[in-house]
């Protein structure tokens, strides 16, 4: 973790596009590419340090791991749970947002390709608002252009997941705030 921690910023998120997209289940088993089954294998909260020592993250792990080295480097951050359920579709993510050179930027992580230098800064107001556009287009997206607005949470959080948490007790911690 101090190694992690020690990057400079542009370092750090450079270093957070090697991490795979996946998670690790209760037993300790990794899953990438397309093994995401909840039900077969019940997913674990992996920890920051679980993070860089198992090279792989699910977007509430990765989120902790941006959160703590922000927090270890002073640099603002804020972190938000965004979650669409209705009927068959439930959908979730959580995103980071970090503070630098005065204007406020989502945190590219491993689940997107971009970079930070892809976004413009911006207000913290305005940079939250638009990634809630970019959910709620996203769920439009996948339902075919229909999303009931009232089945859409979005909320800022603080910390608090702890090492092998299940899916449902992130999802009740994050629905809490």
């Amino acid at each position: 973790m101090k190694a992690v921690y020690s990057l400079s910023l542009s370092d750090f998120l450079a270093y957070l596009k090697t991490v795979d997209y996946g998670y690790k289940d209760v037993n300790g088993v990794i899953h990438t590419g397309e093994e995401f089954d909840f039900e077969k294998y019940p997913y674990a909260f992996s920890s920051p340090a679980e993070v860089t020592a198992n090279s792989c993250a699910w977007c509430w792990d990765i989120c902790e791991l941006i959160r703590d080295y922000c927090r270890h480097n002073g640099i603002p951050v804020s972190t938000w749970f965004y979650e669409y359920q209705s009927g068959a579709i439930h959908q979730t993510h959580t995103q980071a947002f970090i503070k630098t050179e005065g204007q406020w930027y989502p945190a590219p992580d491993n689940s997107d390709p971009h970079l930070l230098s892809d976004f413009t800064g911006k207000r913290y107001d305005e940079v939250i608002k638009e990634f809630q556009g970019y959910f709620r287009d996203f769920i439009r997206h996948i339902t075919g252009g229909e999303a009931d607005e009232s089945r859409f949470l979005f909320r800022e959080y603080g910390g608090g997941l702890k090492s092998g948490m299940s899916d449902e007790d992130v999802l009740r911690h994050l629905r809490e705030g």
